[in-house]
């Protein structure tokens, strides 16, 4: 029960990162600055995203108990969206589109374990 609101509280959290990503502030800065903003918001989403996959997954391995899975597939998942987010606005279109493609894949993993 406490996982699920600390998942829930993060889940927010996490939203509200990535839709700062492209709010009307950004617009008025010049190019070099906002380049450098969304670059350093996507590495700030990536790193807090990677910590949580890693510590769910030394959970799991330590005690064996594996009933959180789902949960770190889908932080997997998020990471992977953010990924392919940021390549998209490097106009790498290739890896972006694989990077949704799996973040689909995680996602529909992730929810088959929730139900």
């Amino acid at each position: 029960m406490i996982f699920q609101l600390i998942f829930f509280i993060l889940l927010i959290v996490l939203l509200g990162g990535v839709a700062s990503l492209f709010n009307k502030r950004n617009r008025r800065l010049n190019k070099n600055q906002k380049k450098l903003e969304i670059n350093f918001k996507s590495l700030k989403a990536r790193f807090i995203l990677a910590v949580i996959v890693v510590l769910i997954a030394g959970y799991e391995l330590i005690t064996e108990n594996f009933e959180f899975h789902s949960y770190m597939m889908f932080f997997l998942g998020l990471m992977m969206l953010v990924m392919g987010l940021d390549e998209f606005q490097k106009g790498r279109k290739g890896y972006g589109w694989i990077s949704v493609v799996v973040f689909l894949l995680l996602l529909s993993l992730s929810l088959q374990g929730f139900f």
